[in-house]
This record gives structure tokens, sequence and C-alpha cells, in this order.
């Protein structure tokens, strides 16, 4: 089991996309805790790295901050080079499963965003019945 921290700049505004990142790594990888801020950050960061210190993604590299898709891809990445460089047996996890799991969670996001652009679409337009 991973956990993962992200830094993130607090008066930057990036508390919601903390959340988003957060609970779509929950979902990918389950049995991965994710972990906030656990030290003061850095200002404009938004800062992905995993317990044993690889960086999974920087802003401050990047200069963007990243996308649903791009999380998963990346943590995807970190898991099985890690796995690869231990020279370890699958430690419990199954890289089927975790591809599943990246796929519901792109998934599920996609449609909270469509979700939430209908709700702004019809918030604009009253319903004519």
């Amino acid at each position: 089991m991973h956990t993962v921290y992200i830094e993130y700049c607090t008066s930057c505004g990036f508390y919601q996309k903390f959340g988003e990142i957060k609970q779509v790594i929950e979902t990918a990888f389950p049995g991965v805790i994710v972990k906030g801020n656990v030290k003061p950050p850095r200002m404009s960061t938004f800062e992905i790295s995993l317990d044993n210190g690889t960086l999974v993604y920087s802003k401050l590299q990047t200069k963007s901050l990243p996308s649903s898709e791009v999380v998963i891809k990346k943590m995807q990445e970190a898991l099985k080079a890690e796995k690869e460089q231990a020279g370890a047996p699958n430690s419990g996890h199954n890289p089927s499963s975790f591809s599943r799991h990246a796929s519901l969670a792109a998934a599920s996001v996609a449609l909270v965003a469509a979700v939430v652009g209908l709700y702004a679409f019809a918030k604009r337009r009253p319903l004519m019945w």
C-alpha cells in the first residue's frame, strides 16, 4: 500500500483540484492513501509524489495543473517502474485491476463534468414545459 502526497498552493485556490485528484487516485488505485499539504506548501505548487520520494507530477516543471487522465497515467507508470526496479513479484496489486479502476475513474470524472455542464446550461435557460 502506498501513500501519495500532494503539495498544493492554498493561496492559488488549488484546494478543489486537490479534492478532485485525491478522489481520482483513491478510486483508480484502491488501498492508496492520499494526503495533502503535510508540510507548508510552496507558492504555485501542485506536486504529486509517492511515499518513496518518486515524483509523479510537478506543476512547477510543467507549468500547468494535471488532468485526471494524466495523473492516472503517471501513477501507473510510477508504480510499474517501482515494481520493475525492485524486481519483486506483483505485490498484491493486479495491473489489469489498476487499468479497470483507472478507466472507471476517468469515466466517473467525465460523467461528473457532463452533469455539471448540463446543470450550468439549465441555470441559464429556464425549462419550458
